[in-house]
């Protein structure tokens, strides 16, 4: 890959992001909120509570539009904050129990056209290492430009989100 591959390889990133943003709008405005406000309720809900600079870590965006989003969600009764006895002088964000319904809500009759793609090629015994080796190289270039904190933080993701469901 040279110089010249690098509008190509910015496009091909920008049109799968459009195309995944696309659908988790669809399903963010469904429950009257912001796809960064979904986004917020998720991490929540993985975190179940957590600073605001935990949050900013996590969803990769700064403090200040972290407190913005938190408040709105906040005035929308779908999180709260507390201070805890130990230590006041941070404060945690937790999911109420109206945040962690809108939460469930999110994932039924949830549409990702990129993801089930996914799915169906990992059924694929021709496509199936081709995925895999795209999910590797993404977590590769996560863990350079976001750390290995981060990414094992997502690898997380899955299994919290399995044992929930189960119960």
């Amino acid at each position: 890959m040279d110089e010249s591959s690098l509008p190509y390889f910015i496009c091909l990133t920008r049109g799968l992001y459009k195309a995944i943003e696309k659908d988790l709008n669809k399903s963010a405005q469904k429950l009257g909120l912001t796809l960064t406000e979904l986004n917020f309720i998720w991490t929540i809900y993985f975190e179940e509570e957590a600073t605001i600079s935990r949050m900013s870590e996590l969803t990769l965006l700064d403090s200040s539009t972290v407190t913005q989003v938190i408040s709105r969600l906040k005035n929308k009764g779908l999180v709260t904050t507390i201070k805890k006895s130990e230590d006041h002088r941070y404060s945690y964000v937790k999911l109420t129990t109206q945040g962690a319904e809108k939460r469930k809500l999110s994932m039924i009759d949830n549409q990702n056209d990129v993801f089930e793609l996914l799915k169906k090629d990992m059924g694929l015994p021709t496509e199936k290492e081709n995925v895999q080796i795209t999910l590797d190289y993404l977590e590769k270039i996560n863990q350079l430009f976001h750390g290995d904190e981060y990414v094992n933080w997502l690898k997380r993701l899955p299994g919290k989100l399995n044992s929930d469901d189960m119960k």
